[in-house]
């Protein structure tokens, strides 16, 4: 509203305008860390939206902590950084352009190697898993080839 002299005067929202403004947002739970920006309680959820995690692989031979790490790559972007194993680093990021720009500026570094994380591939559970079932299935079938020729 103005006055005479032309000044506006802002008037305070009524409680049915911040009701319409979050009532897309009822019943939904924020993640601050996760895939999804939030969960449905009265829906389906999201798609993940999320860029994907970045695994950093430091060449042997070069000392490394999550600190540096964490340095090394903030100049992008906002980032956490968890050490997954000796030599390697989980980068999770929020910002598609940053995550973008940290694998292009990174793909032919001498000492990072970093590429999107892929949890069959790099978590060590999965390849433990992996190779146990592969070396079952290998023996089972020596045994198998074995009994048949015997």
């Amino acid at each position: 509203m103005a006055d005479q002299g032309g000044i506006f005067e802002p008037r305070s929202p009524l409680i049915g305008e911040y009701l319409a403004t979050v009532q897309p947002h009822s019943n939904n739970i924020n993640l601050i860390r996760a895939r999804v920006s939030f969960a449905s309680l009265s829906g389906a959820d999201p798609v993940a939206q999320r860029p994907p995690i970045l695994l950093v692989k430091v060449r042997r031979g070069w000392n490394s902590s999550t600190a540096e790490i964490a340095k090394e790559f903030a100049t992008f972007c906002s980032l956490d950084v968890r050490q997954e194993g000796p030599g390697h680093y989980l980068l999770a990021t929020n910002e598609w352009k940053g995550a973008r720009k940290i694998l292009r500026t990174y793909k032919a570094h001498p000492v990072f190697r970093v590429e999107p994380y892929r949890y069959w591939s790099h978590s060590p559970t999965a390849t433990s898993a992996f190779r146990v079932c592969c070396s079952v299935a290998t023996a089972s079938l020596l045994v198998f080839l074995l009994s048949r020729a015997g």
